[in-house]
């Protein structure tokens, strides 16, 4: 199974923060390269509501010439989107998500193949299948060993049958912290406008996943793909509920990056 997403340019896919941001700011630097051309002239700081809302109108233009996306996230993730991905052990994508928790399985991300063990496995759901949210599983690696802790790259698989047979998309993860998953799934506010009652929506634009800290207090993160220009009030409306949230990424990716 071969993943269809593919990125022309990898390096153009940026996670920044807000303190990034708010540092170039500080900064008077007229310009920050992973943005581009974008200016952030008048902006007190990324903060502050305002502030937000002046860079998503201005990365507006970039954005629908089809050369950046904005997506928030939490910190503590390093997304690298629009890998290839294929999973050599499952012979399809009911076969895959129904594997146990500790199976082994084999990867190949970029031509390179991996062997790691599914921490988690996602159970398939027919409501899940009905309002046509993606299941996925979490595939640990083990990386080293640092004074008898062991630390893991973990990936979250998110498959999808396409009229190509099925698709896989890699994202790679850092959760050391919680050493526990999170599902998460992308949406525009075309889908989310028509369904309302999608599991774990809130508002418009944005999906809410969910992530189990060491007292197993579930805390709250969103992430939001503007779809049109006329959605920009939707968006802030997001921007404003969520500003207060430290852990809020602005990323930018390429538009074919699907």
């Amino acid at each position: 199974m071969r993943g269809e997403g593919k990125l022309k340019n990898p390096e153009d896919v940026k996670v920044i923060s807000l303190d990034e941001i708010a540092e170039s700011i500080r900064r008077n630097e007229e310009k920050h390269p992973e943005l581009k051309e974008v200016k952030f002239r008048e902006s007190k700081g990324c903060k502050d509501v305002e502030g937000l809302s002046r860079l998503i109108e201005e990365v507006w233009d970039d954005y629908y010439k089809g050369e950046s996306r904005i997506v928030f996230s939490p910190e503590y993730i390093n997304y690298e989107f629009g890998e290839d991905l294929q999973v050599i052990s499952a012979e399809n994508e009911d076969t895959l998500l129904g594997v146990s928790i500790g199976k082994e399985i084999e990867v190949i991300v970029k031509g390179k193949p991996y062997k790691g063990f599914v921490a988690t496995g996602l159970s398939v759901k027919e409501d899940w299948k009905k309002k046509g949210i993606g299941k996925g599983i979490h595939f640990n690696q083990q990386k080293h060993k640092e004074e008898n802790n062991y630390n893991f790259i973990s990936y979250w698989f998110d498959l999808r049958k396409t009229s190509q047979g099925s698709s896989a998309k890699l994202f790679p993860d850092t959760m050391f912290k919680y050493k526990i998953p999170y599902y998460f799934k992308v949406i525009d506010l075309n889908e989310a406008k028509e369904n309302e009652n999608l599991s774990g929506l809130k508002t418009i634009g944005a999906e809410l996943s969910y992530l189990l800290n060491s007292r197993g207090k579930e805390k709250r993160r969103t992430m939001i793909q503007p779809n049109r220009p006329n959605d920009a009030e939707s968006v802030c409306d997001i921007i404003s509920e969520y500003s207060k949230d430290k852990e809020v990424h602005f990323v930018f990716k390429p538009e074919d990056l699907r």
